[in-house]
């Protein structure tokens, strides 16, 4: 019971933190001028739709086996999306490559876990689609 209520918990966050990011990106396009402030809460918005889809599309495997997954891509979109905010915003500052390699990894590994999470979906009875499915994912 409480793991259903997490699973929806987890599920409605996401779910919302898309809707709450549409309504900004409209809002800016519609009310902002094209300034710095604009330009980083666009950032911000398509940063946060992304590692929501990639979270939500992890979020699959609590319904259908592999919990581990979900969590990993949870974890995954919400360490990319931490990391990432903080660079969009200037708190980490941005002196070359280097301080952009662990938002490219976050980015990739969420979008990768979100990626197998829906692929893992293909499983049925017939082994040759799982193995191909499997090694999708591993690949």
């Amino acid at each position: 019971m409480a793991g259903t209520r997490l699973k929806r918990f987890l599920l409605v966050v996401l779910i919302a933190s898309l809707v709450a990011a549409a309504l900004v990106g409209a809002g800016i396009f519609i009310l902002g001028s094209a300034g710095d402030v604009e330009a980083r809460v666009l950032l911000t918005v398509l940063l946060l739709g992304f590692f929501s889809l990639s979270g939500l599309c992890a979020a699959v495997r609590f319904e259908r086996g592999l919990a581990w997954v979900g969590w990993i891509g949870i974890l995954a979109s919400l360490a990319g999306l931490t990391y990432s905010e903080l660079l969009v915003w200037d708190l980490v500052h941005i002196e070359g490559f280097d301080e952009l390699k662990p938002a490219l990894a976050l980015g990739v590994a969420s979008a990768a876990v979100a990626y197998g999470s829906l692929v893992l979906l293909a499983r049925g009875l017939y082994r040759s689609v799982n193995v191909v499915a499997w090694l999708t994912v591993v690949l």
